[in-house]
């Protein structure tokens, strides 16, 4: 851009984080209504104990890779699977995020955080 040029940075048009509703209620920092929809489904499966979890954090990810809570959920599922390695990868990833979340995720964030920092049972 030369020094003449009135063209300048545009940050509106960069997608924002917004707080949208989870089924609960709750806020859920993101830019991603599809985001949040398969987020809301991962929580149903992790909470019922129903396969398909980890597929539906996966595809959180997919819609928003910087979503501190589906990492969290994401390390949960492998932690509760057996697969320690990949749940303190997902957690590691989880927790670079949180900042990017409002204060009750990054509380949610650090309760994963000390049952998935535990090692599997089958690690042991």
């Amino acid at each position: 851009m030369d020094a003449g040029s009135s063209a300048h940075y545009d940050a509106s048009s960069e997608p924002r984080a917004t707080a949208m509703n989870n089924r609960s209620g709750y806020e859920i920092t993101s830019s991603s209504t599809r985001a949040v929809e398969h987020l809301n489904e991962a929580v149903r499966l992790t909470t019922s104990l129903g396969p398909g979890a980890a597929d539906a954090y996966k595809a959180c990810l997919l819609e928003e890779p910087n979503l501190a809570l589906a990492h969290a959920g994401l390390s949960f599922t492998q932690h509760l699977d057996g697969q320690g390695d990949p749940a303190r990868e997902s957690f590691a990833a989880a927790r670079s995020f949180a900042s990017s979340g409002n204060r009750r995720e990054q509380r949610h964030i650090e309760v994963v955080g000390a049952f998935s920092e535990r090692r599997p049972s089958a690690d042991r």
